[in-house]
């Protein structure tokens, strides 16, 4: 369990906090022993609950405001864009008043229809529906990064740093320094 919260970055403390208090719950069960803040055991509970009838609220129907979503046309190309996001792919988030924030495109959970977007560290940062992403897009709150702008940045960023390395420990044609 520890690992698998320290993977996603869970509060350290809290982890702490929560394995302790399952331990002492594991070691009292084990040994048959109630917790000072259990005053019964679950079945003996169970058995003193008395239902209460309660009278029907009257229902009222209001019309209530709902929020309009603006829709888009499936064939809008910024709808296509977002239907054809691999996972992975990078994003510029400029969110209002904040520096623009760098984010992949960690998931896209199907049952939901949210893409998921994490940090560098893998900490989500966003959570979007297909037209809130084409939406963000369309305004430029999100730009969509070219992968071969950033692989070519990190190859550049390499081989800077090759030949910053060389100019501090030259070696001669036998590799000796």
């Amino acid at each position: 369990m520890r690992r698998g919260l320290d993977s996603i970055s869970y509060n350290p403390f809290e982890v702490a906090e929560l394995l302790t208090g399952l331990e002492e719950i594991h070691l009292a069960r084990i040994r048959g022993e109630l917790l000072a803040h259990e005053e019964q055991p679950v079945e003996e509970a169970v058995a003193e609950v008395v239902p209460v009838p309660v009278a029907p609220k009257p229902v009222v129907t209001k019309p209530e405001p709902t929020a309009v979503q603006p829709e888009l046309a499936a064939d809008d190309p910024h709808m296509v864009m977002v239907h054809g996001l691999a996972q992975g792919a990078w994003f510029d988030l400029a969110e209002d008043g904040k520096e623009s924030l760098r984010c992949r495109l960690a998931a896209f959970i199907r049952p939901t229809g949210k893409y998921i977007f994490v940090n560098r560290n893998g900490i989500k940062v966003a959570e979007k529906t297909q037209v809130e992403l084409a939406l963000a897009i369309k305004a430029g709150h999100m730009r969509a990064l070219d992968h071969s702008m950033l692989f070519d940045r990190a190859l550049e960023s390499v081989v800077t740093s090759l030949r910053q390395a060389k100019a501090k420990t030259p070696l001669d044609l036998d590799g000796n320094k």
